[in-house]
């Protein structure tokens, strides 16, 4: 009795090549359903003209005039996020970011707060400069 023994390199030539011969029927397979219309009929479960049909298709829009639609609300807040420094009462300096309808209600809702406001800007969606990295 004989042990065989086969060489790393040996495996991986063979896996290659069964992986490559098994690409190769599968294209040949492929060729052979689309070039050849008789071998596609014989595989194919609707003739050609009900293949192209296209089906009537309607569709009913009354539903976005109904009054369930017209009380849907936004997912996102109306307005703009803002980012904001203040000073609060002890004058210790706050910051962060809010959304308002505009600068003027951004403004208001900070001073309710009890905030002196030392900077207030509308953030802007994006970079600045979309052609330059992240890193």
């Amino acid at each position: 009795m004989a042990i065989v023994f086969i060489s790393a390199q040996k495996k991986q030539k063979v896996f290659f090549i069964l992986i490559t011969g098994a690409l190769f029927l599968a294209l040949i397979a492929i060729s052979f359903y689309a070039f050849f219309p008789e071998i596609k009929s014989k595989f194919s479960a609707l003739p050609d003209q009900q293949a192209l049909e296209i089906p009537e298709v309607k569709v009913n829009f009354s539903i976005i005039d109904s009054k369930r639609v017209a009380d849907l609300e936004l997912f996102i807040p109306e307005g703009a996020e803002f980012t904001y420094t203040a000073k609060d009462n002890n004058q210790k300096n706050v910051s962060g970011k809010m959304f308002a309808k505009d600068k003027e209600e951004a403004r208001q809702t900070l001073e309710s707060r009890g905030l002196e406001i030392v900077t207030l800007e509308e953030l802007t969606p994006g970079k600045s400069d979309p052609f330059v990295s992240y890193y």
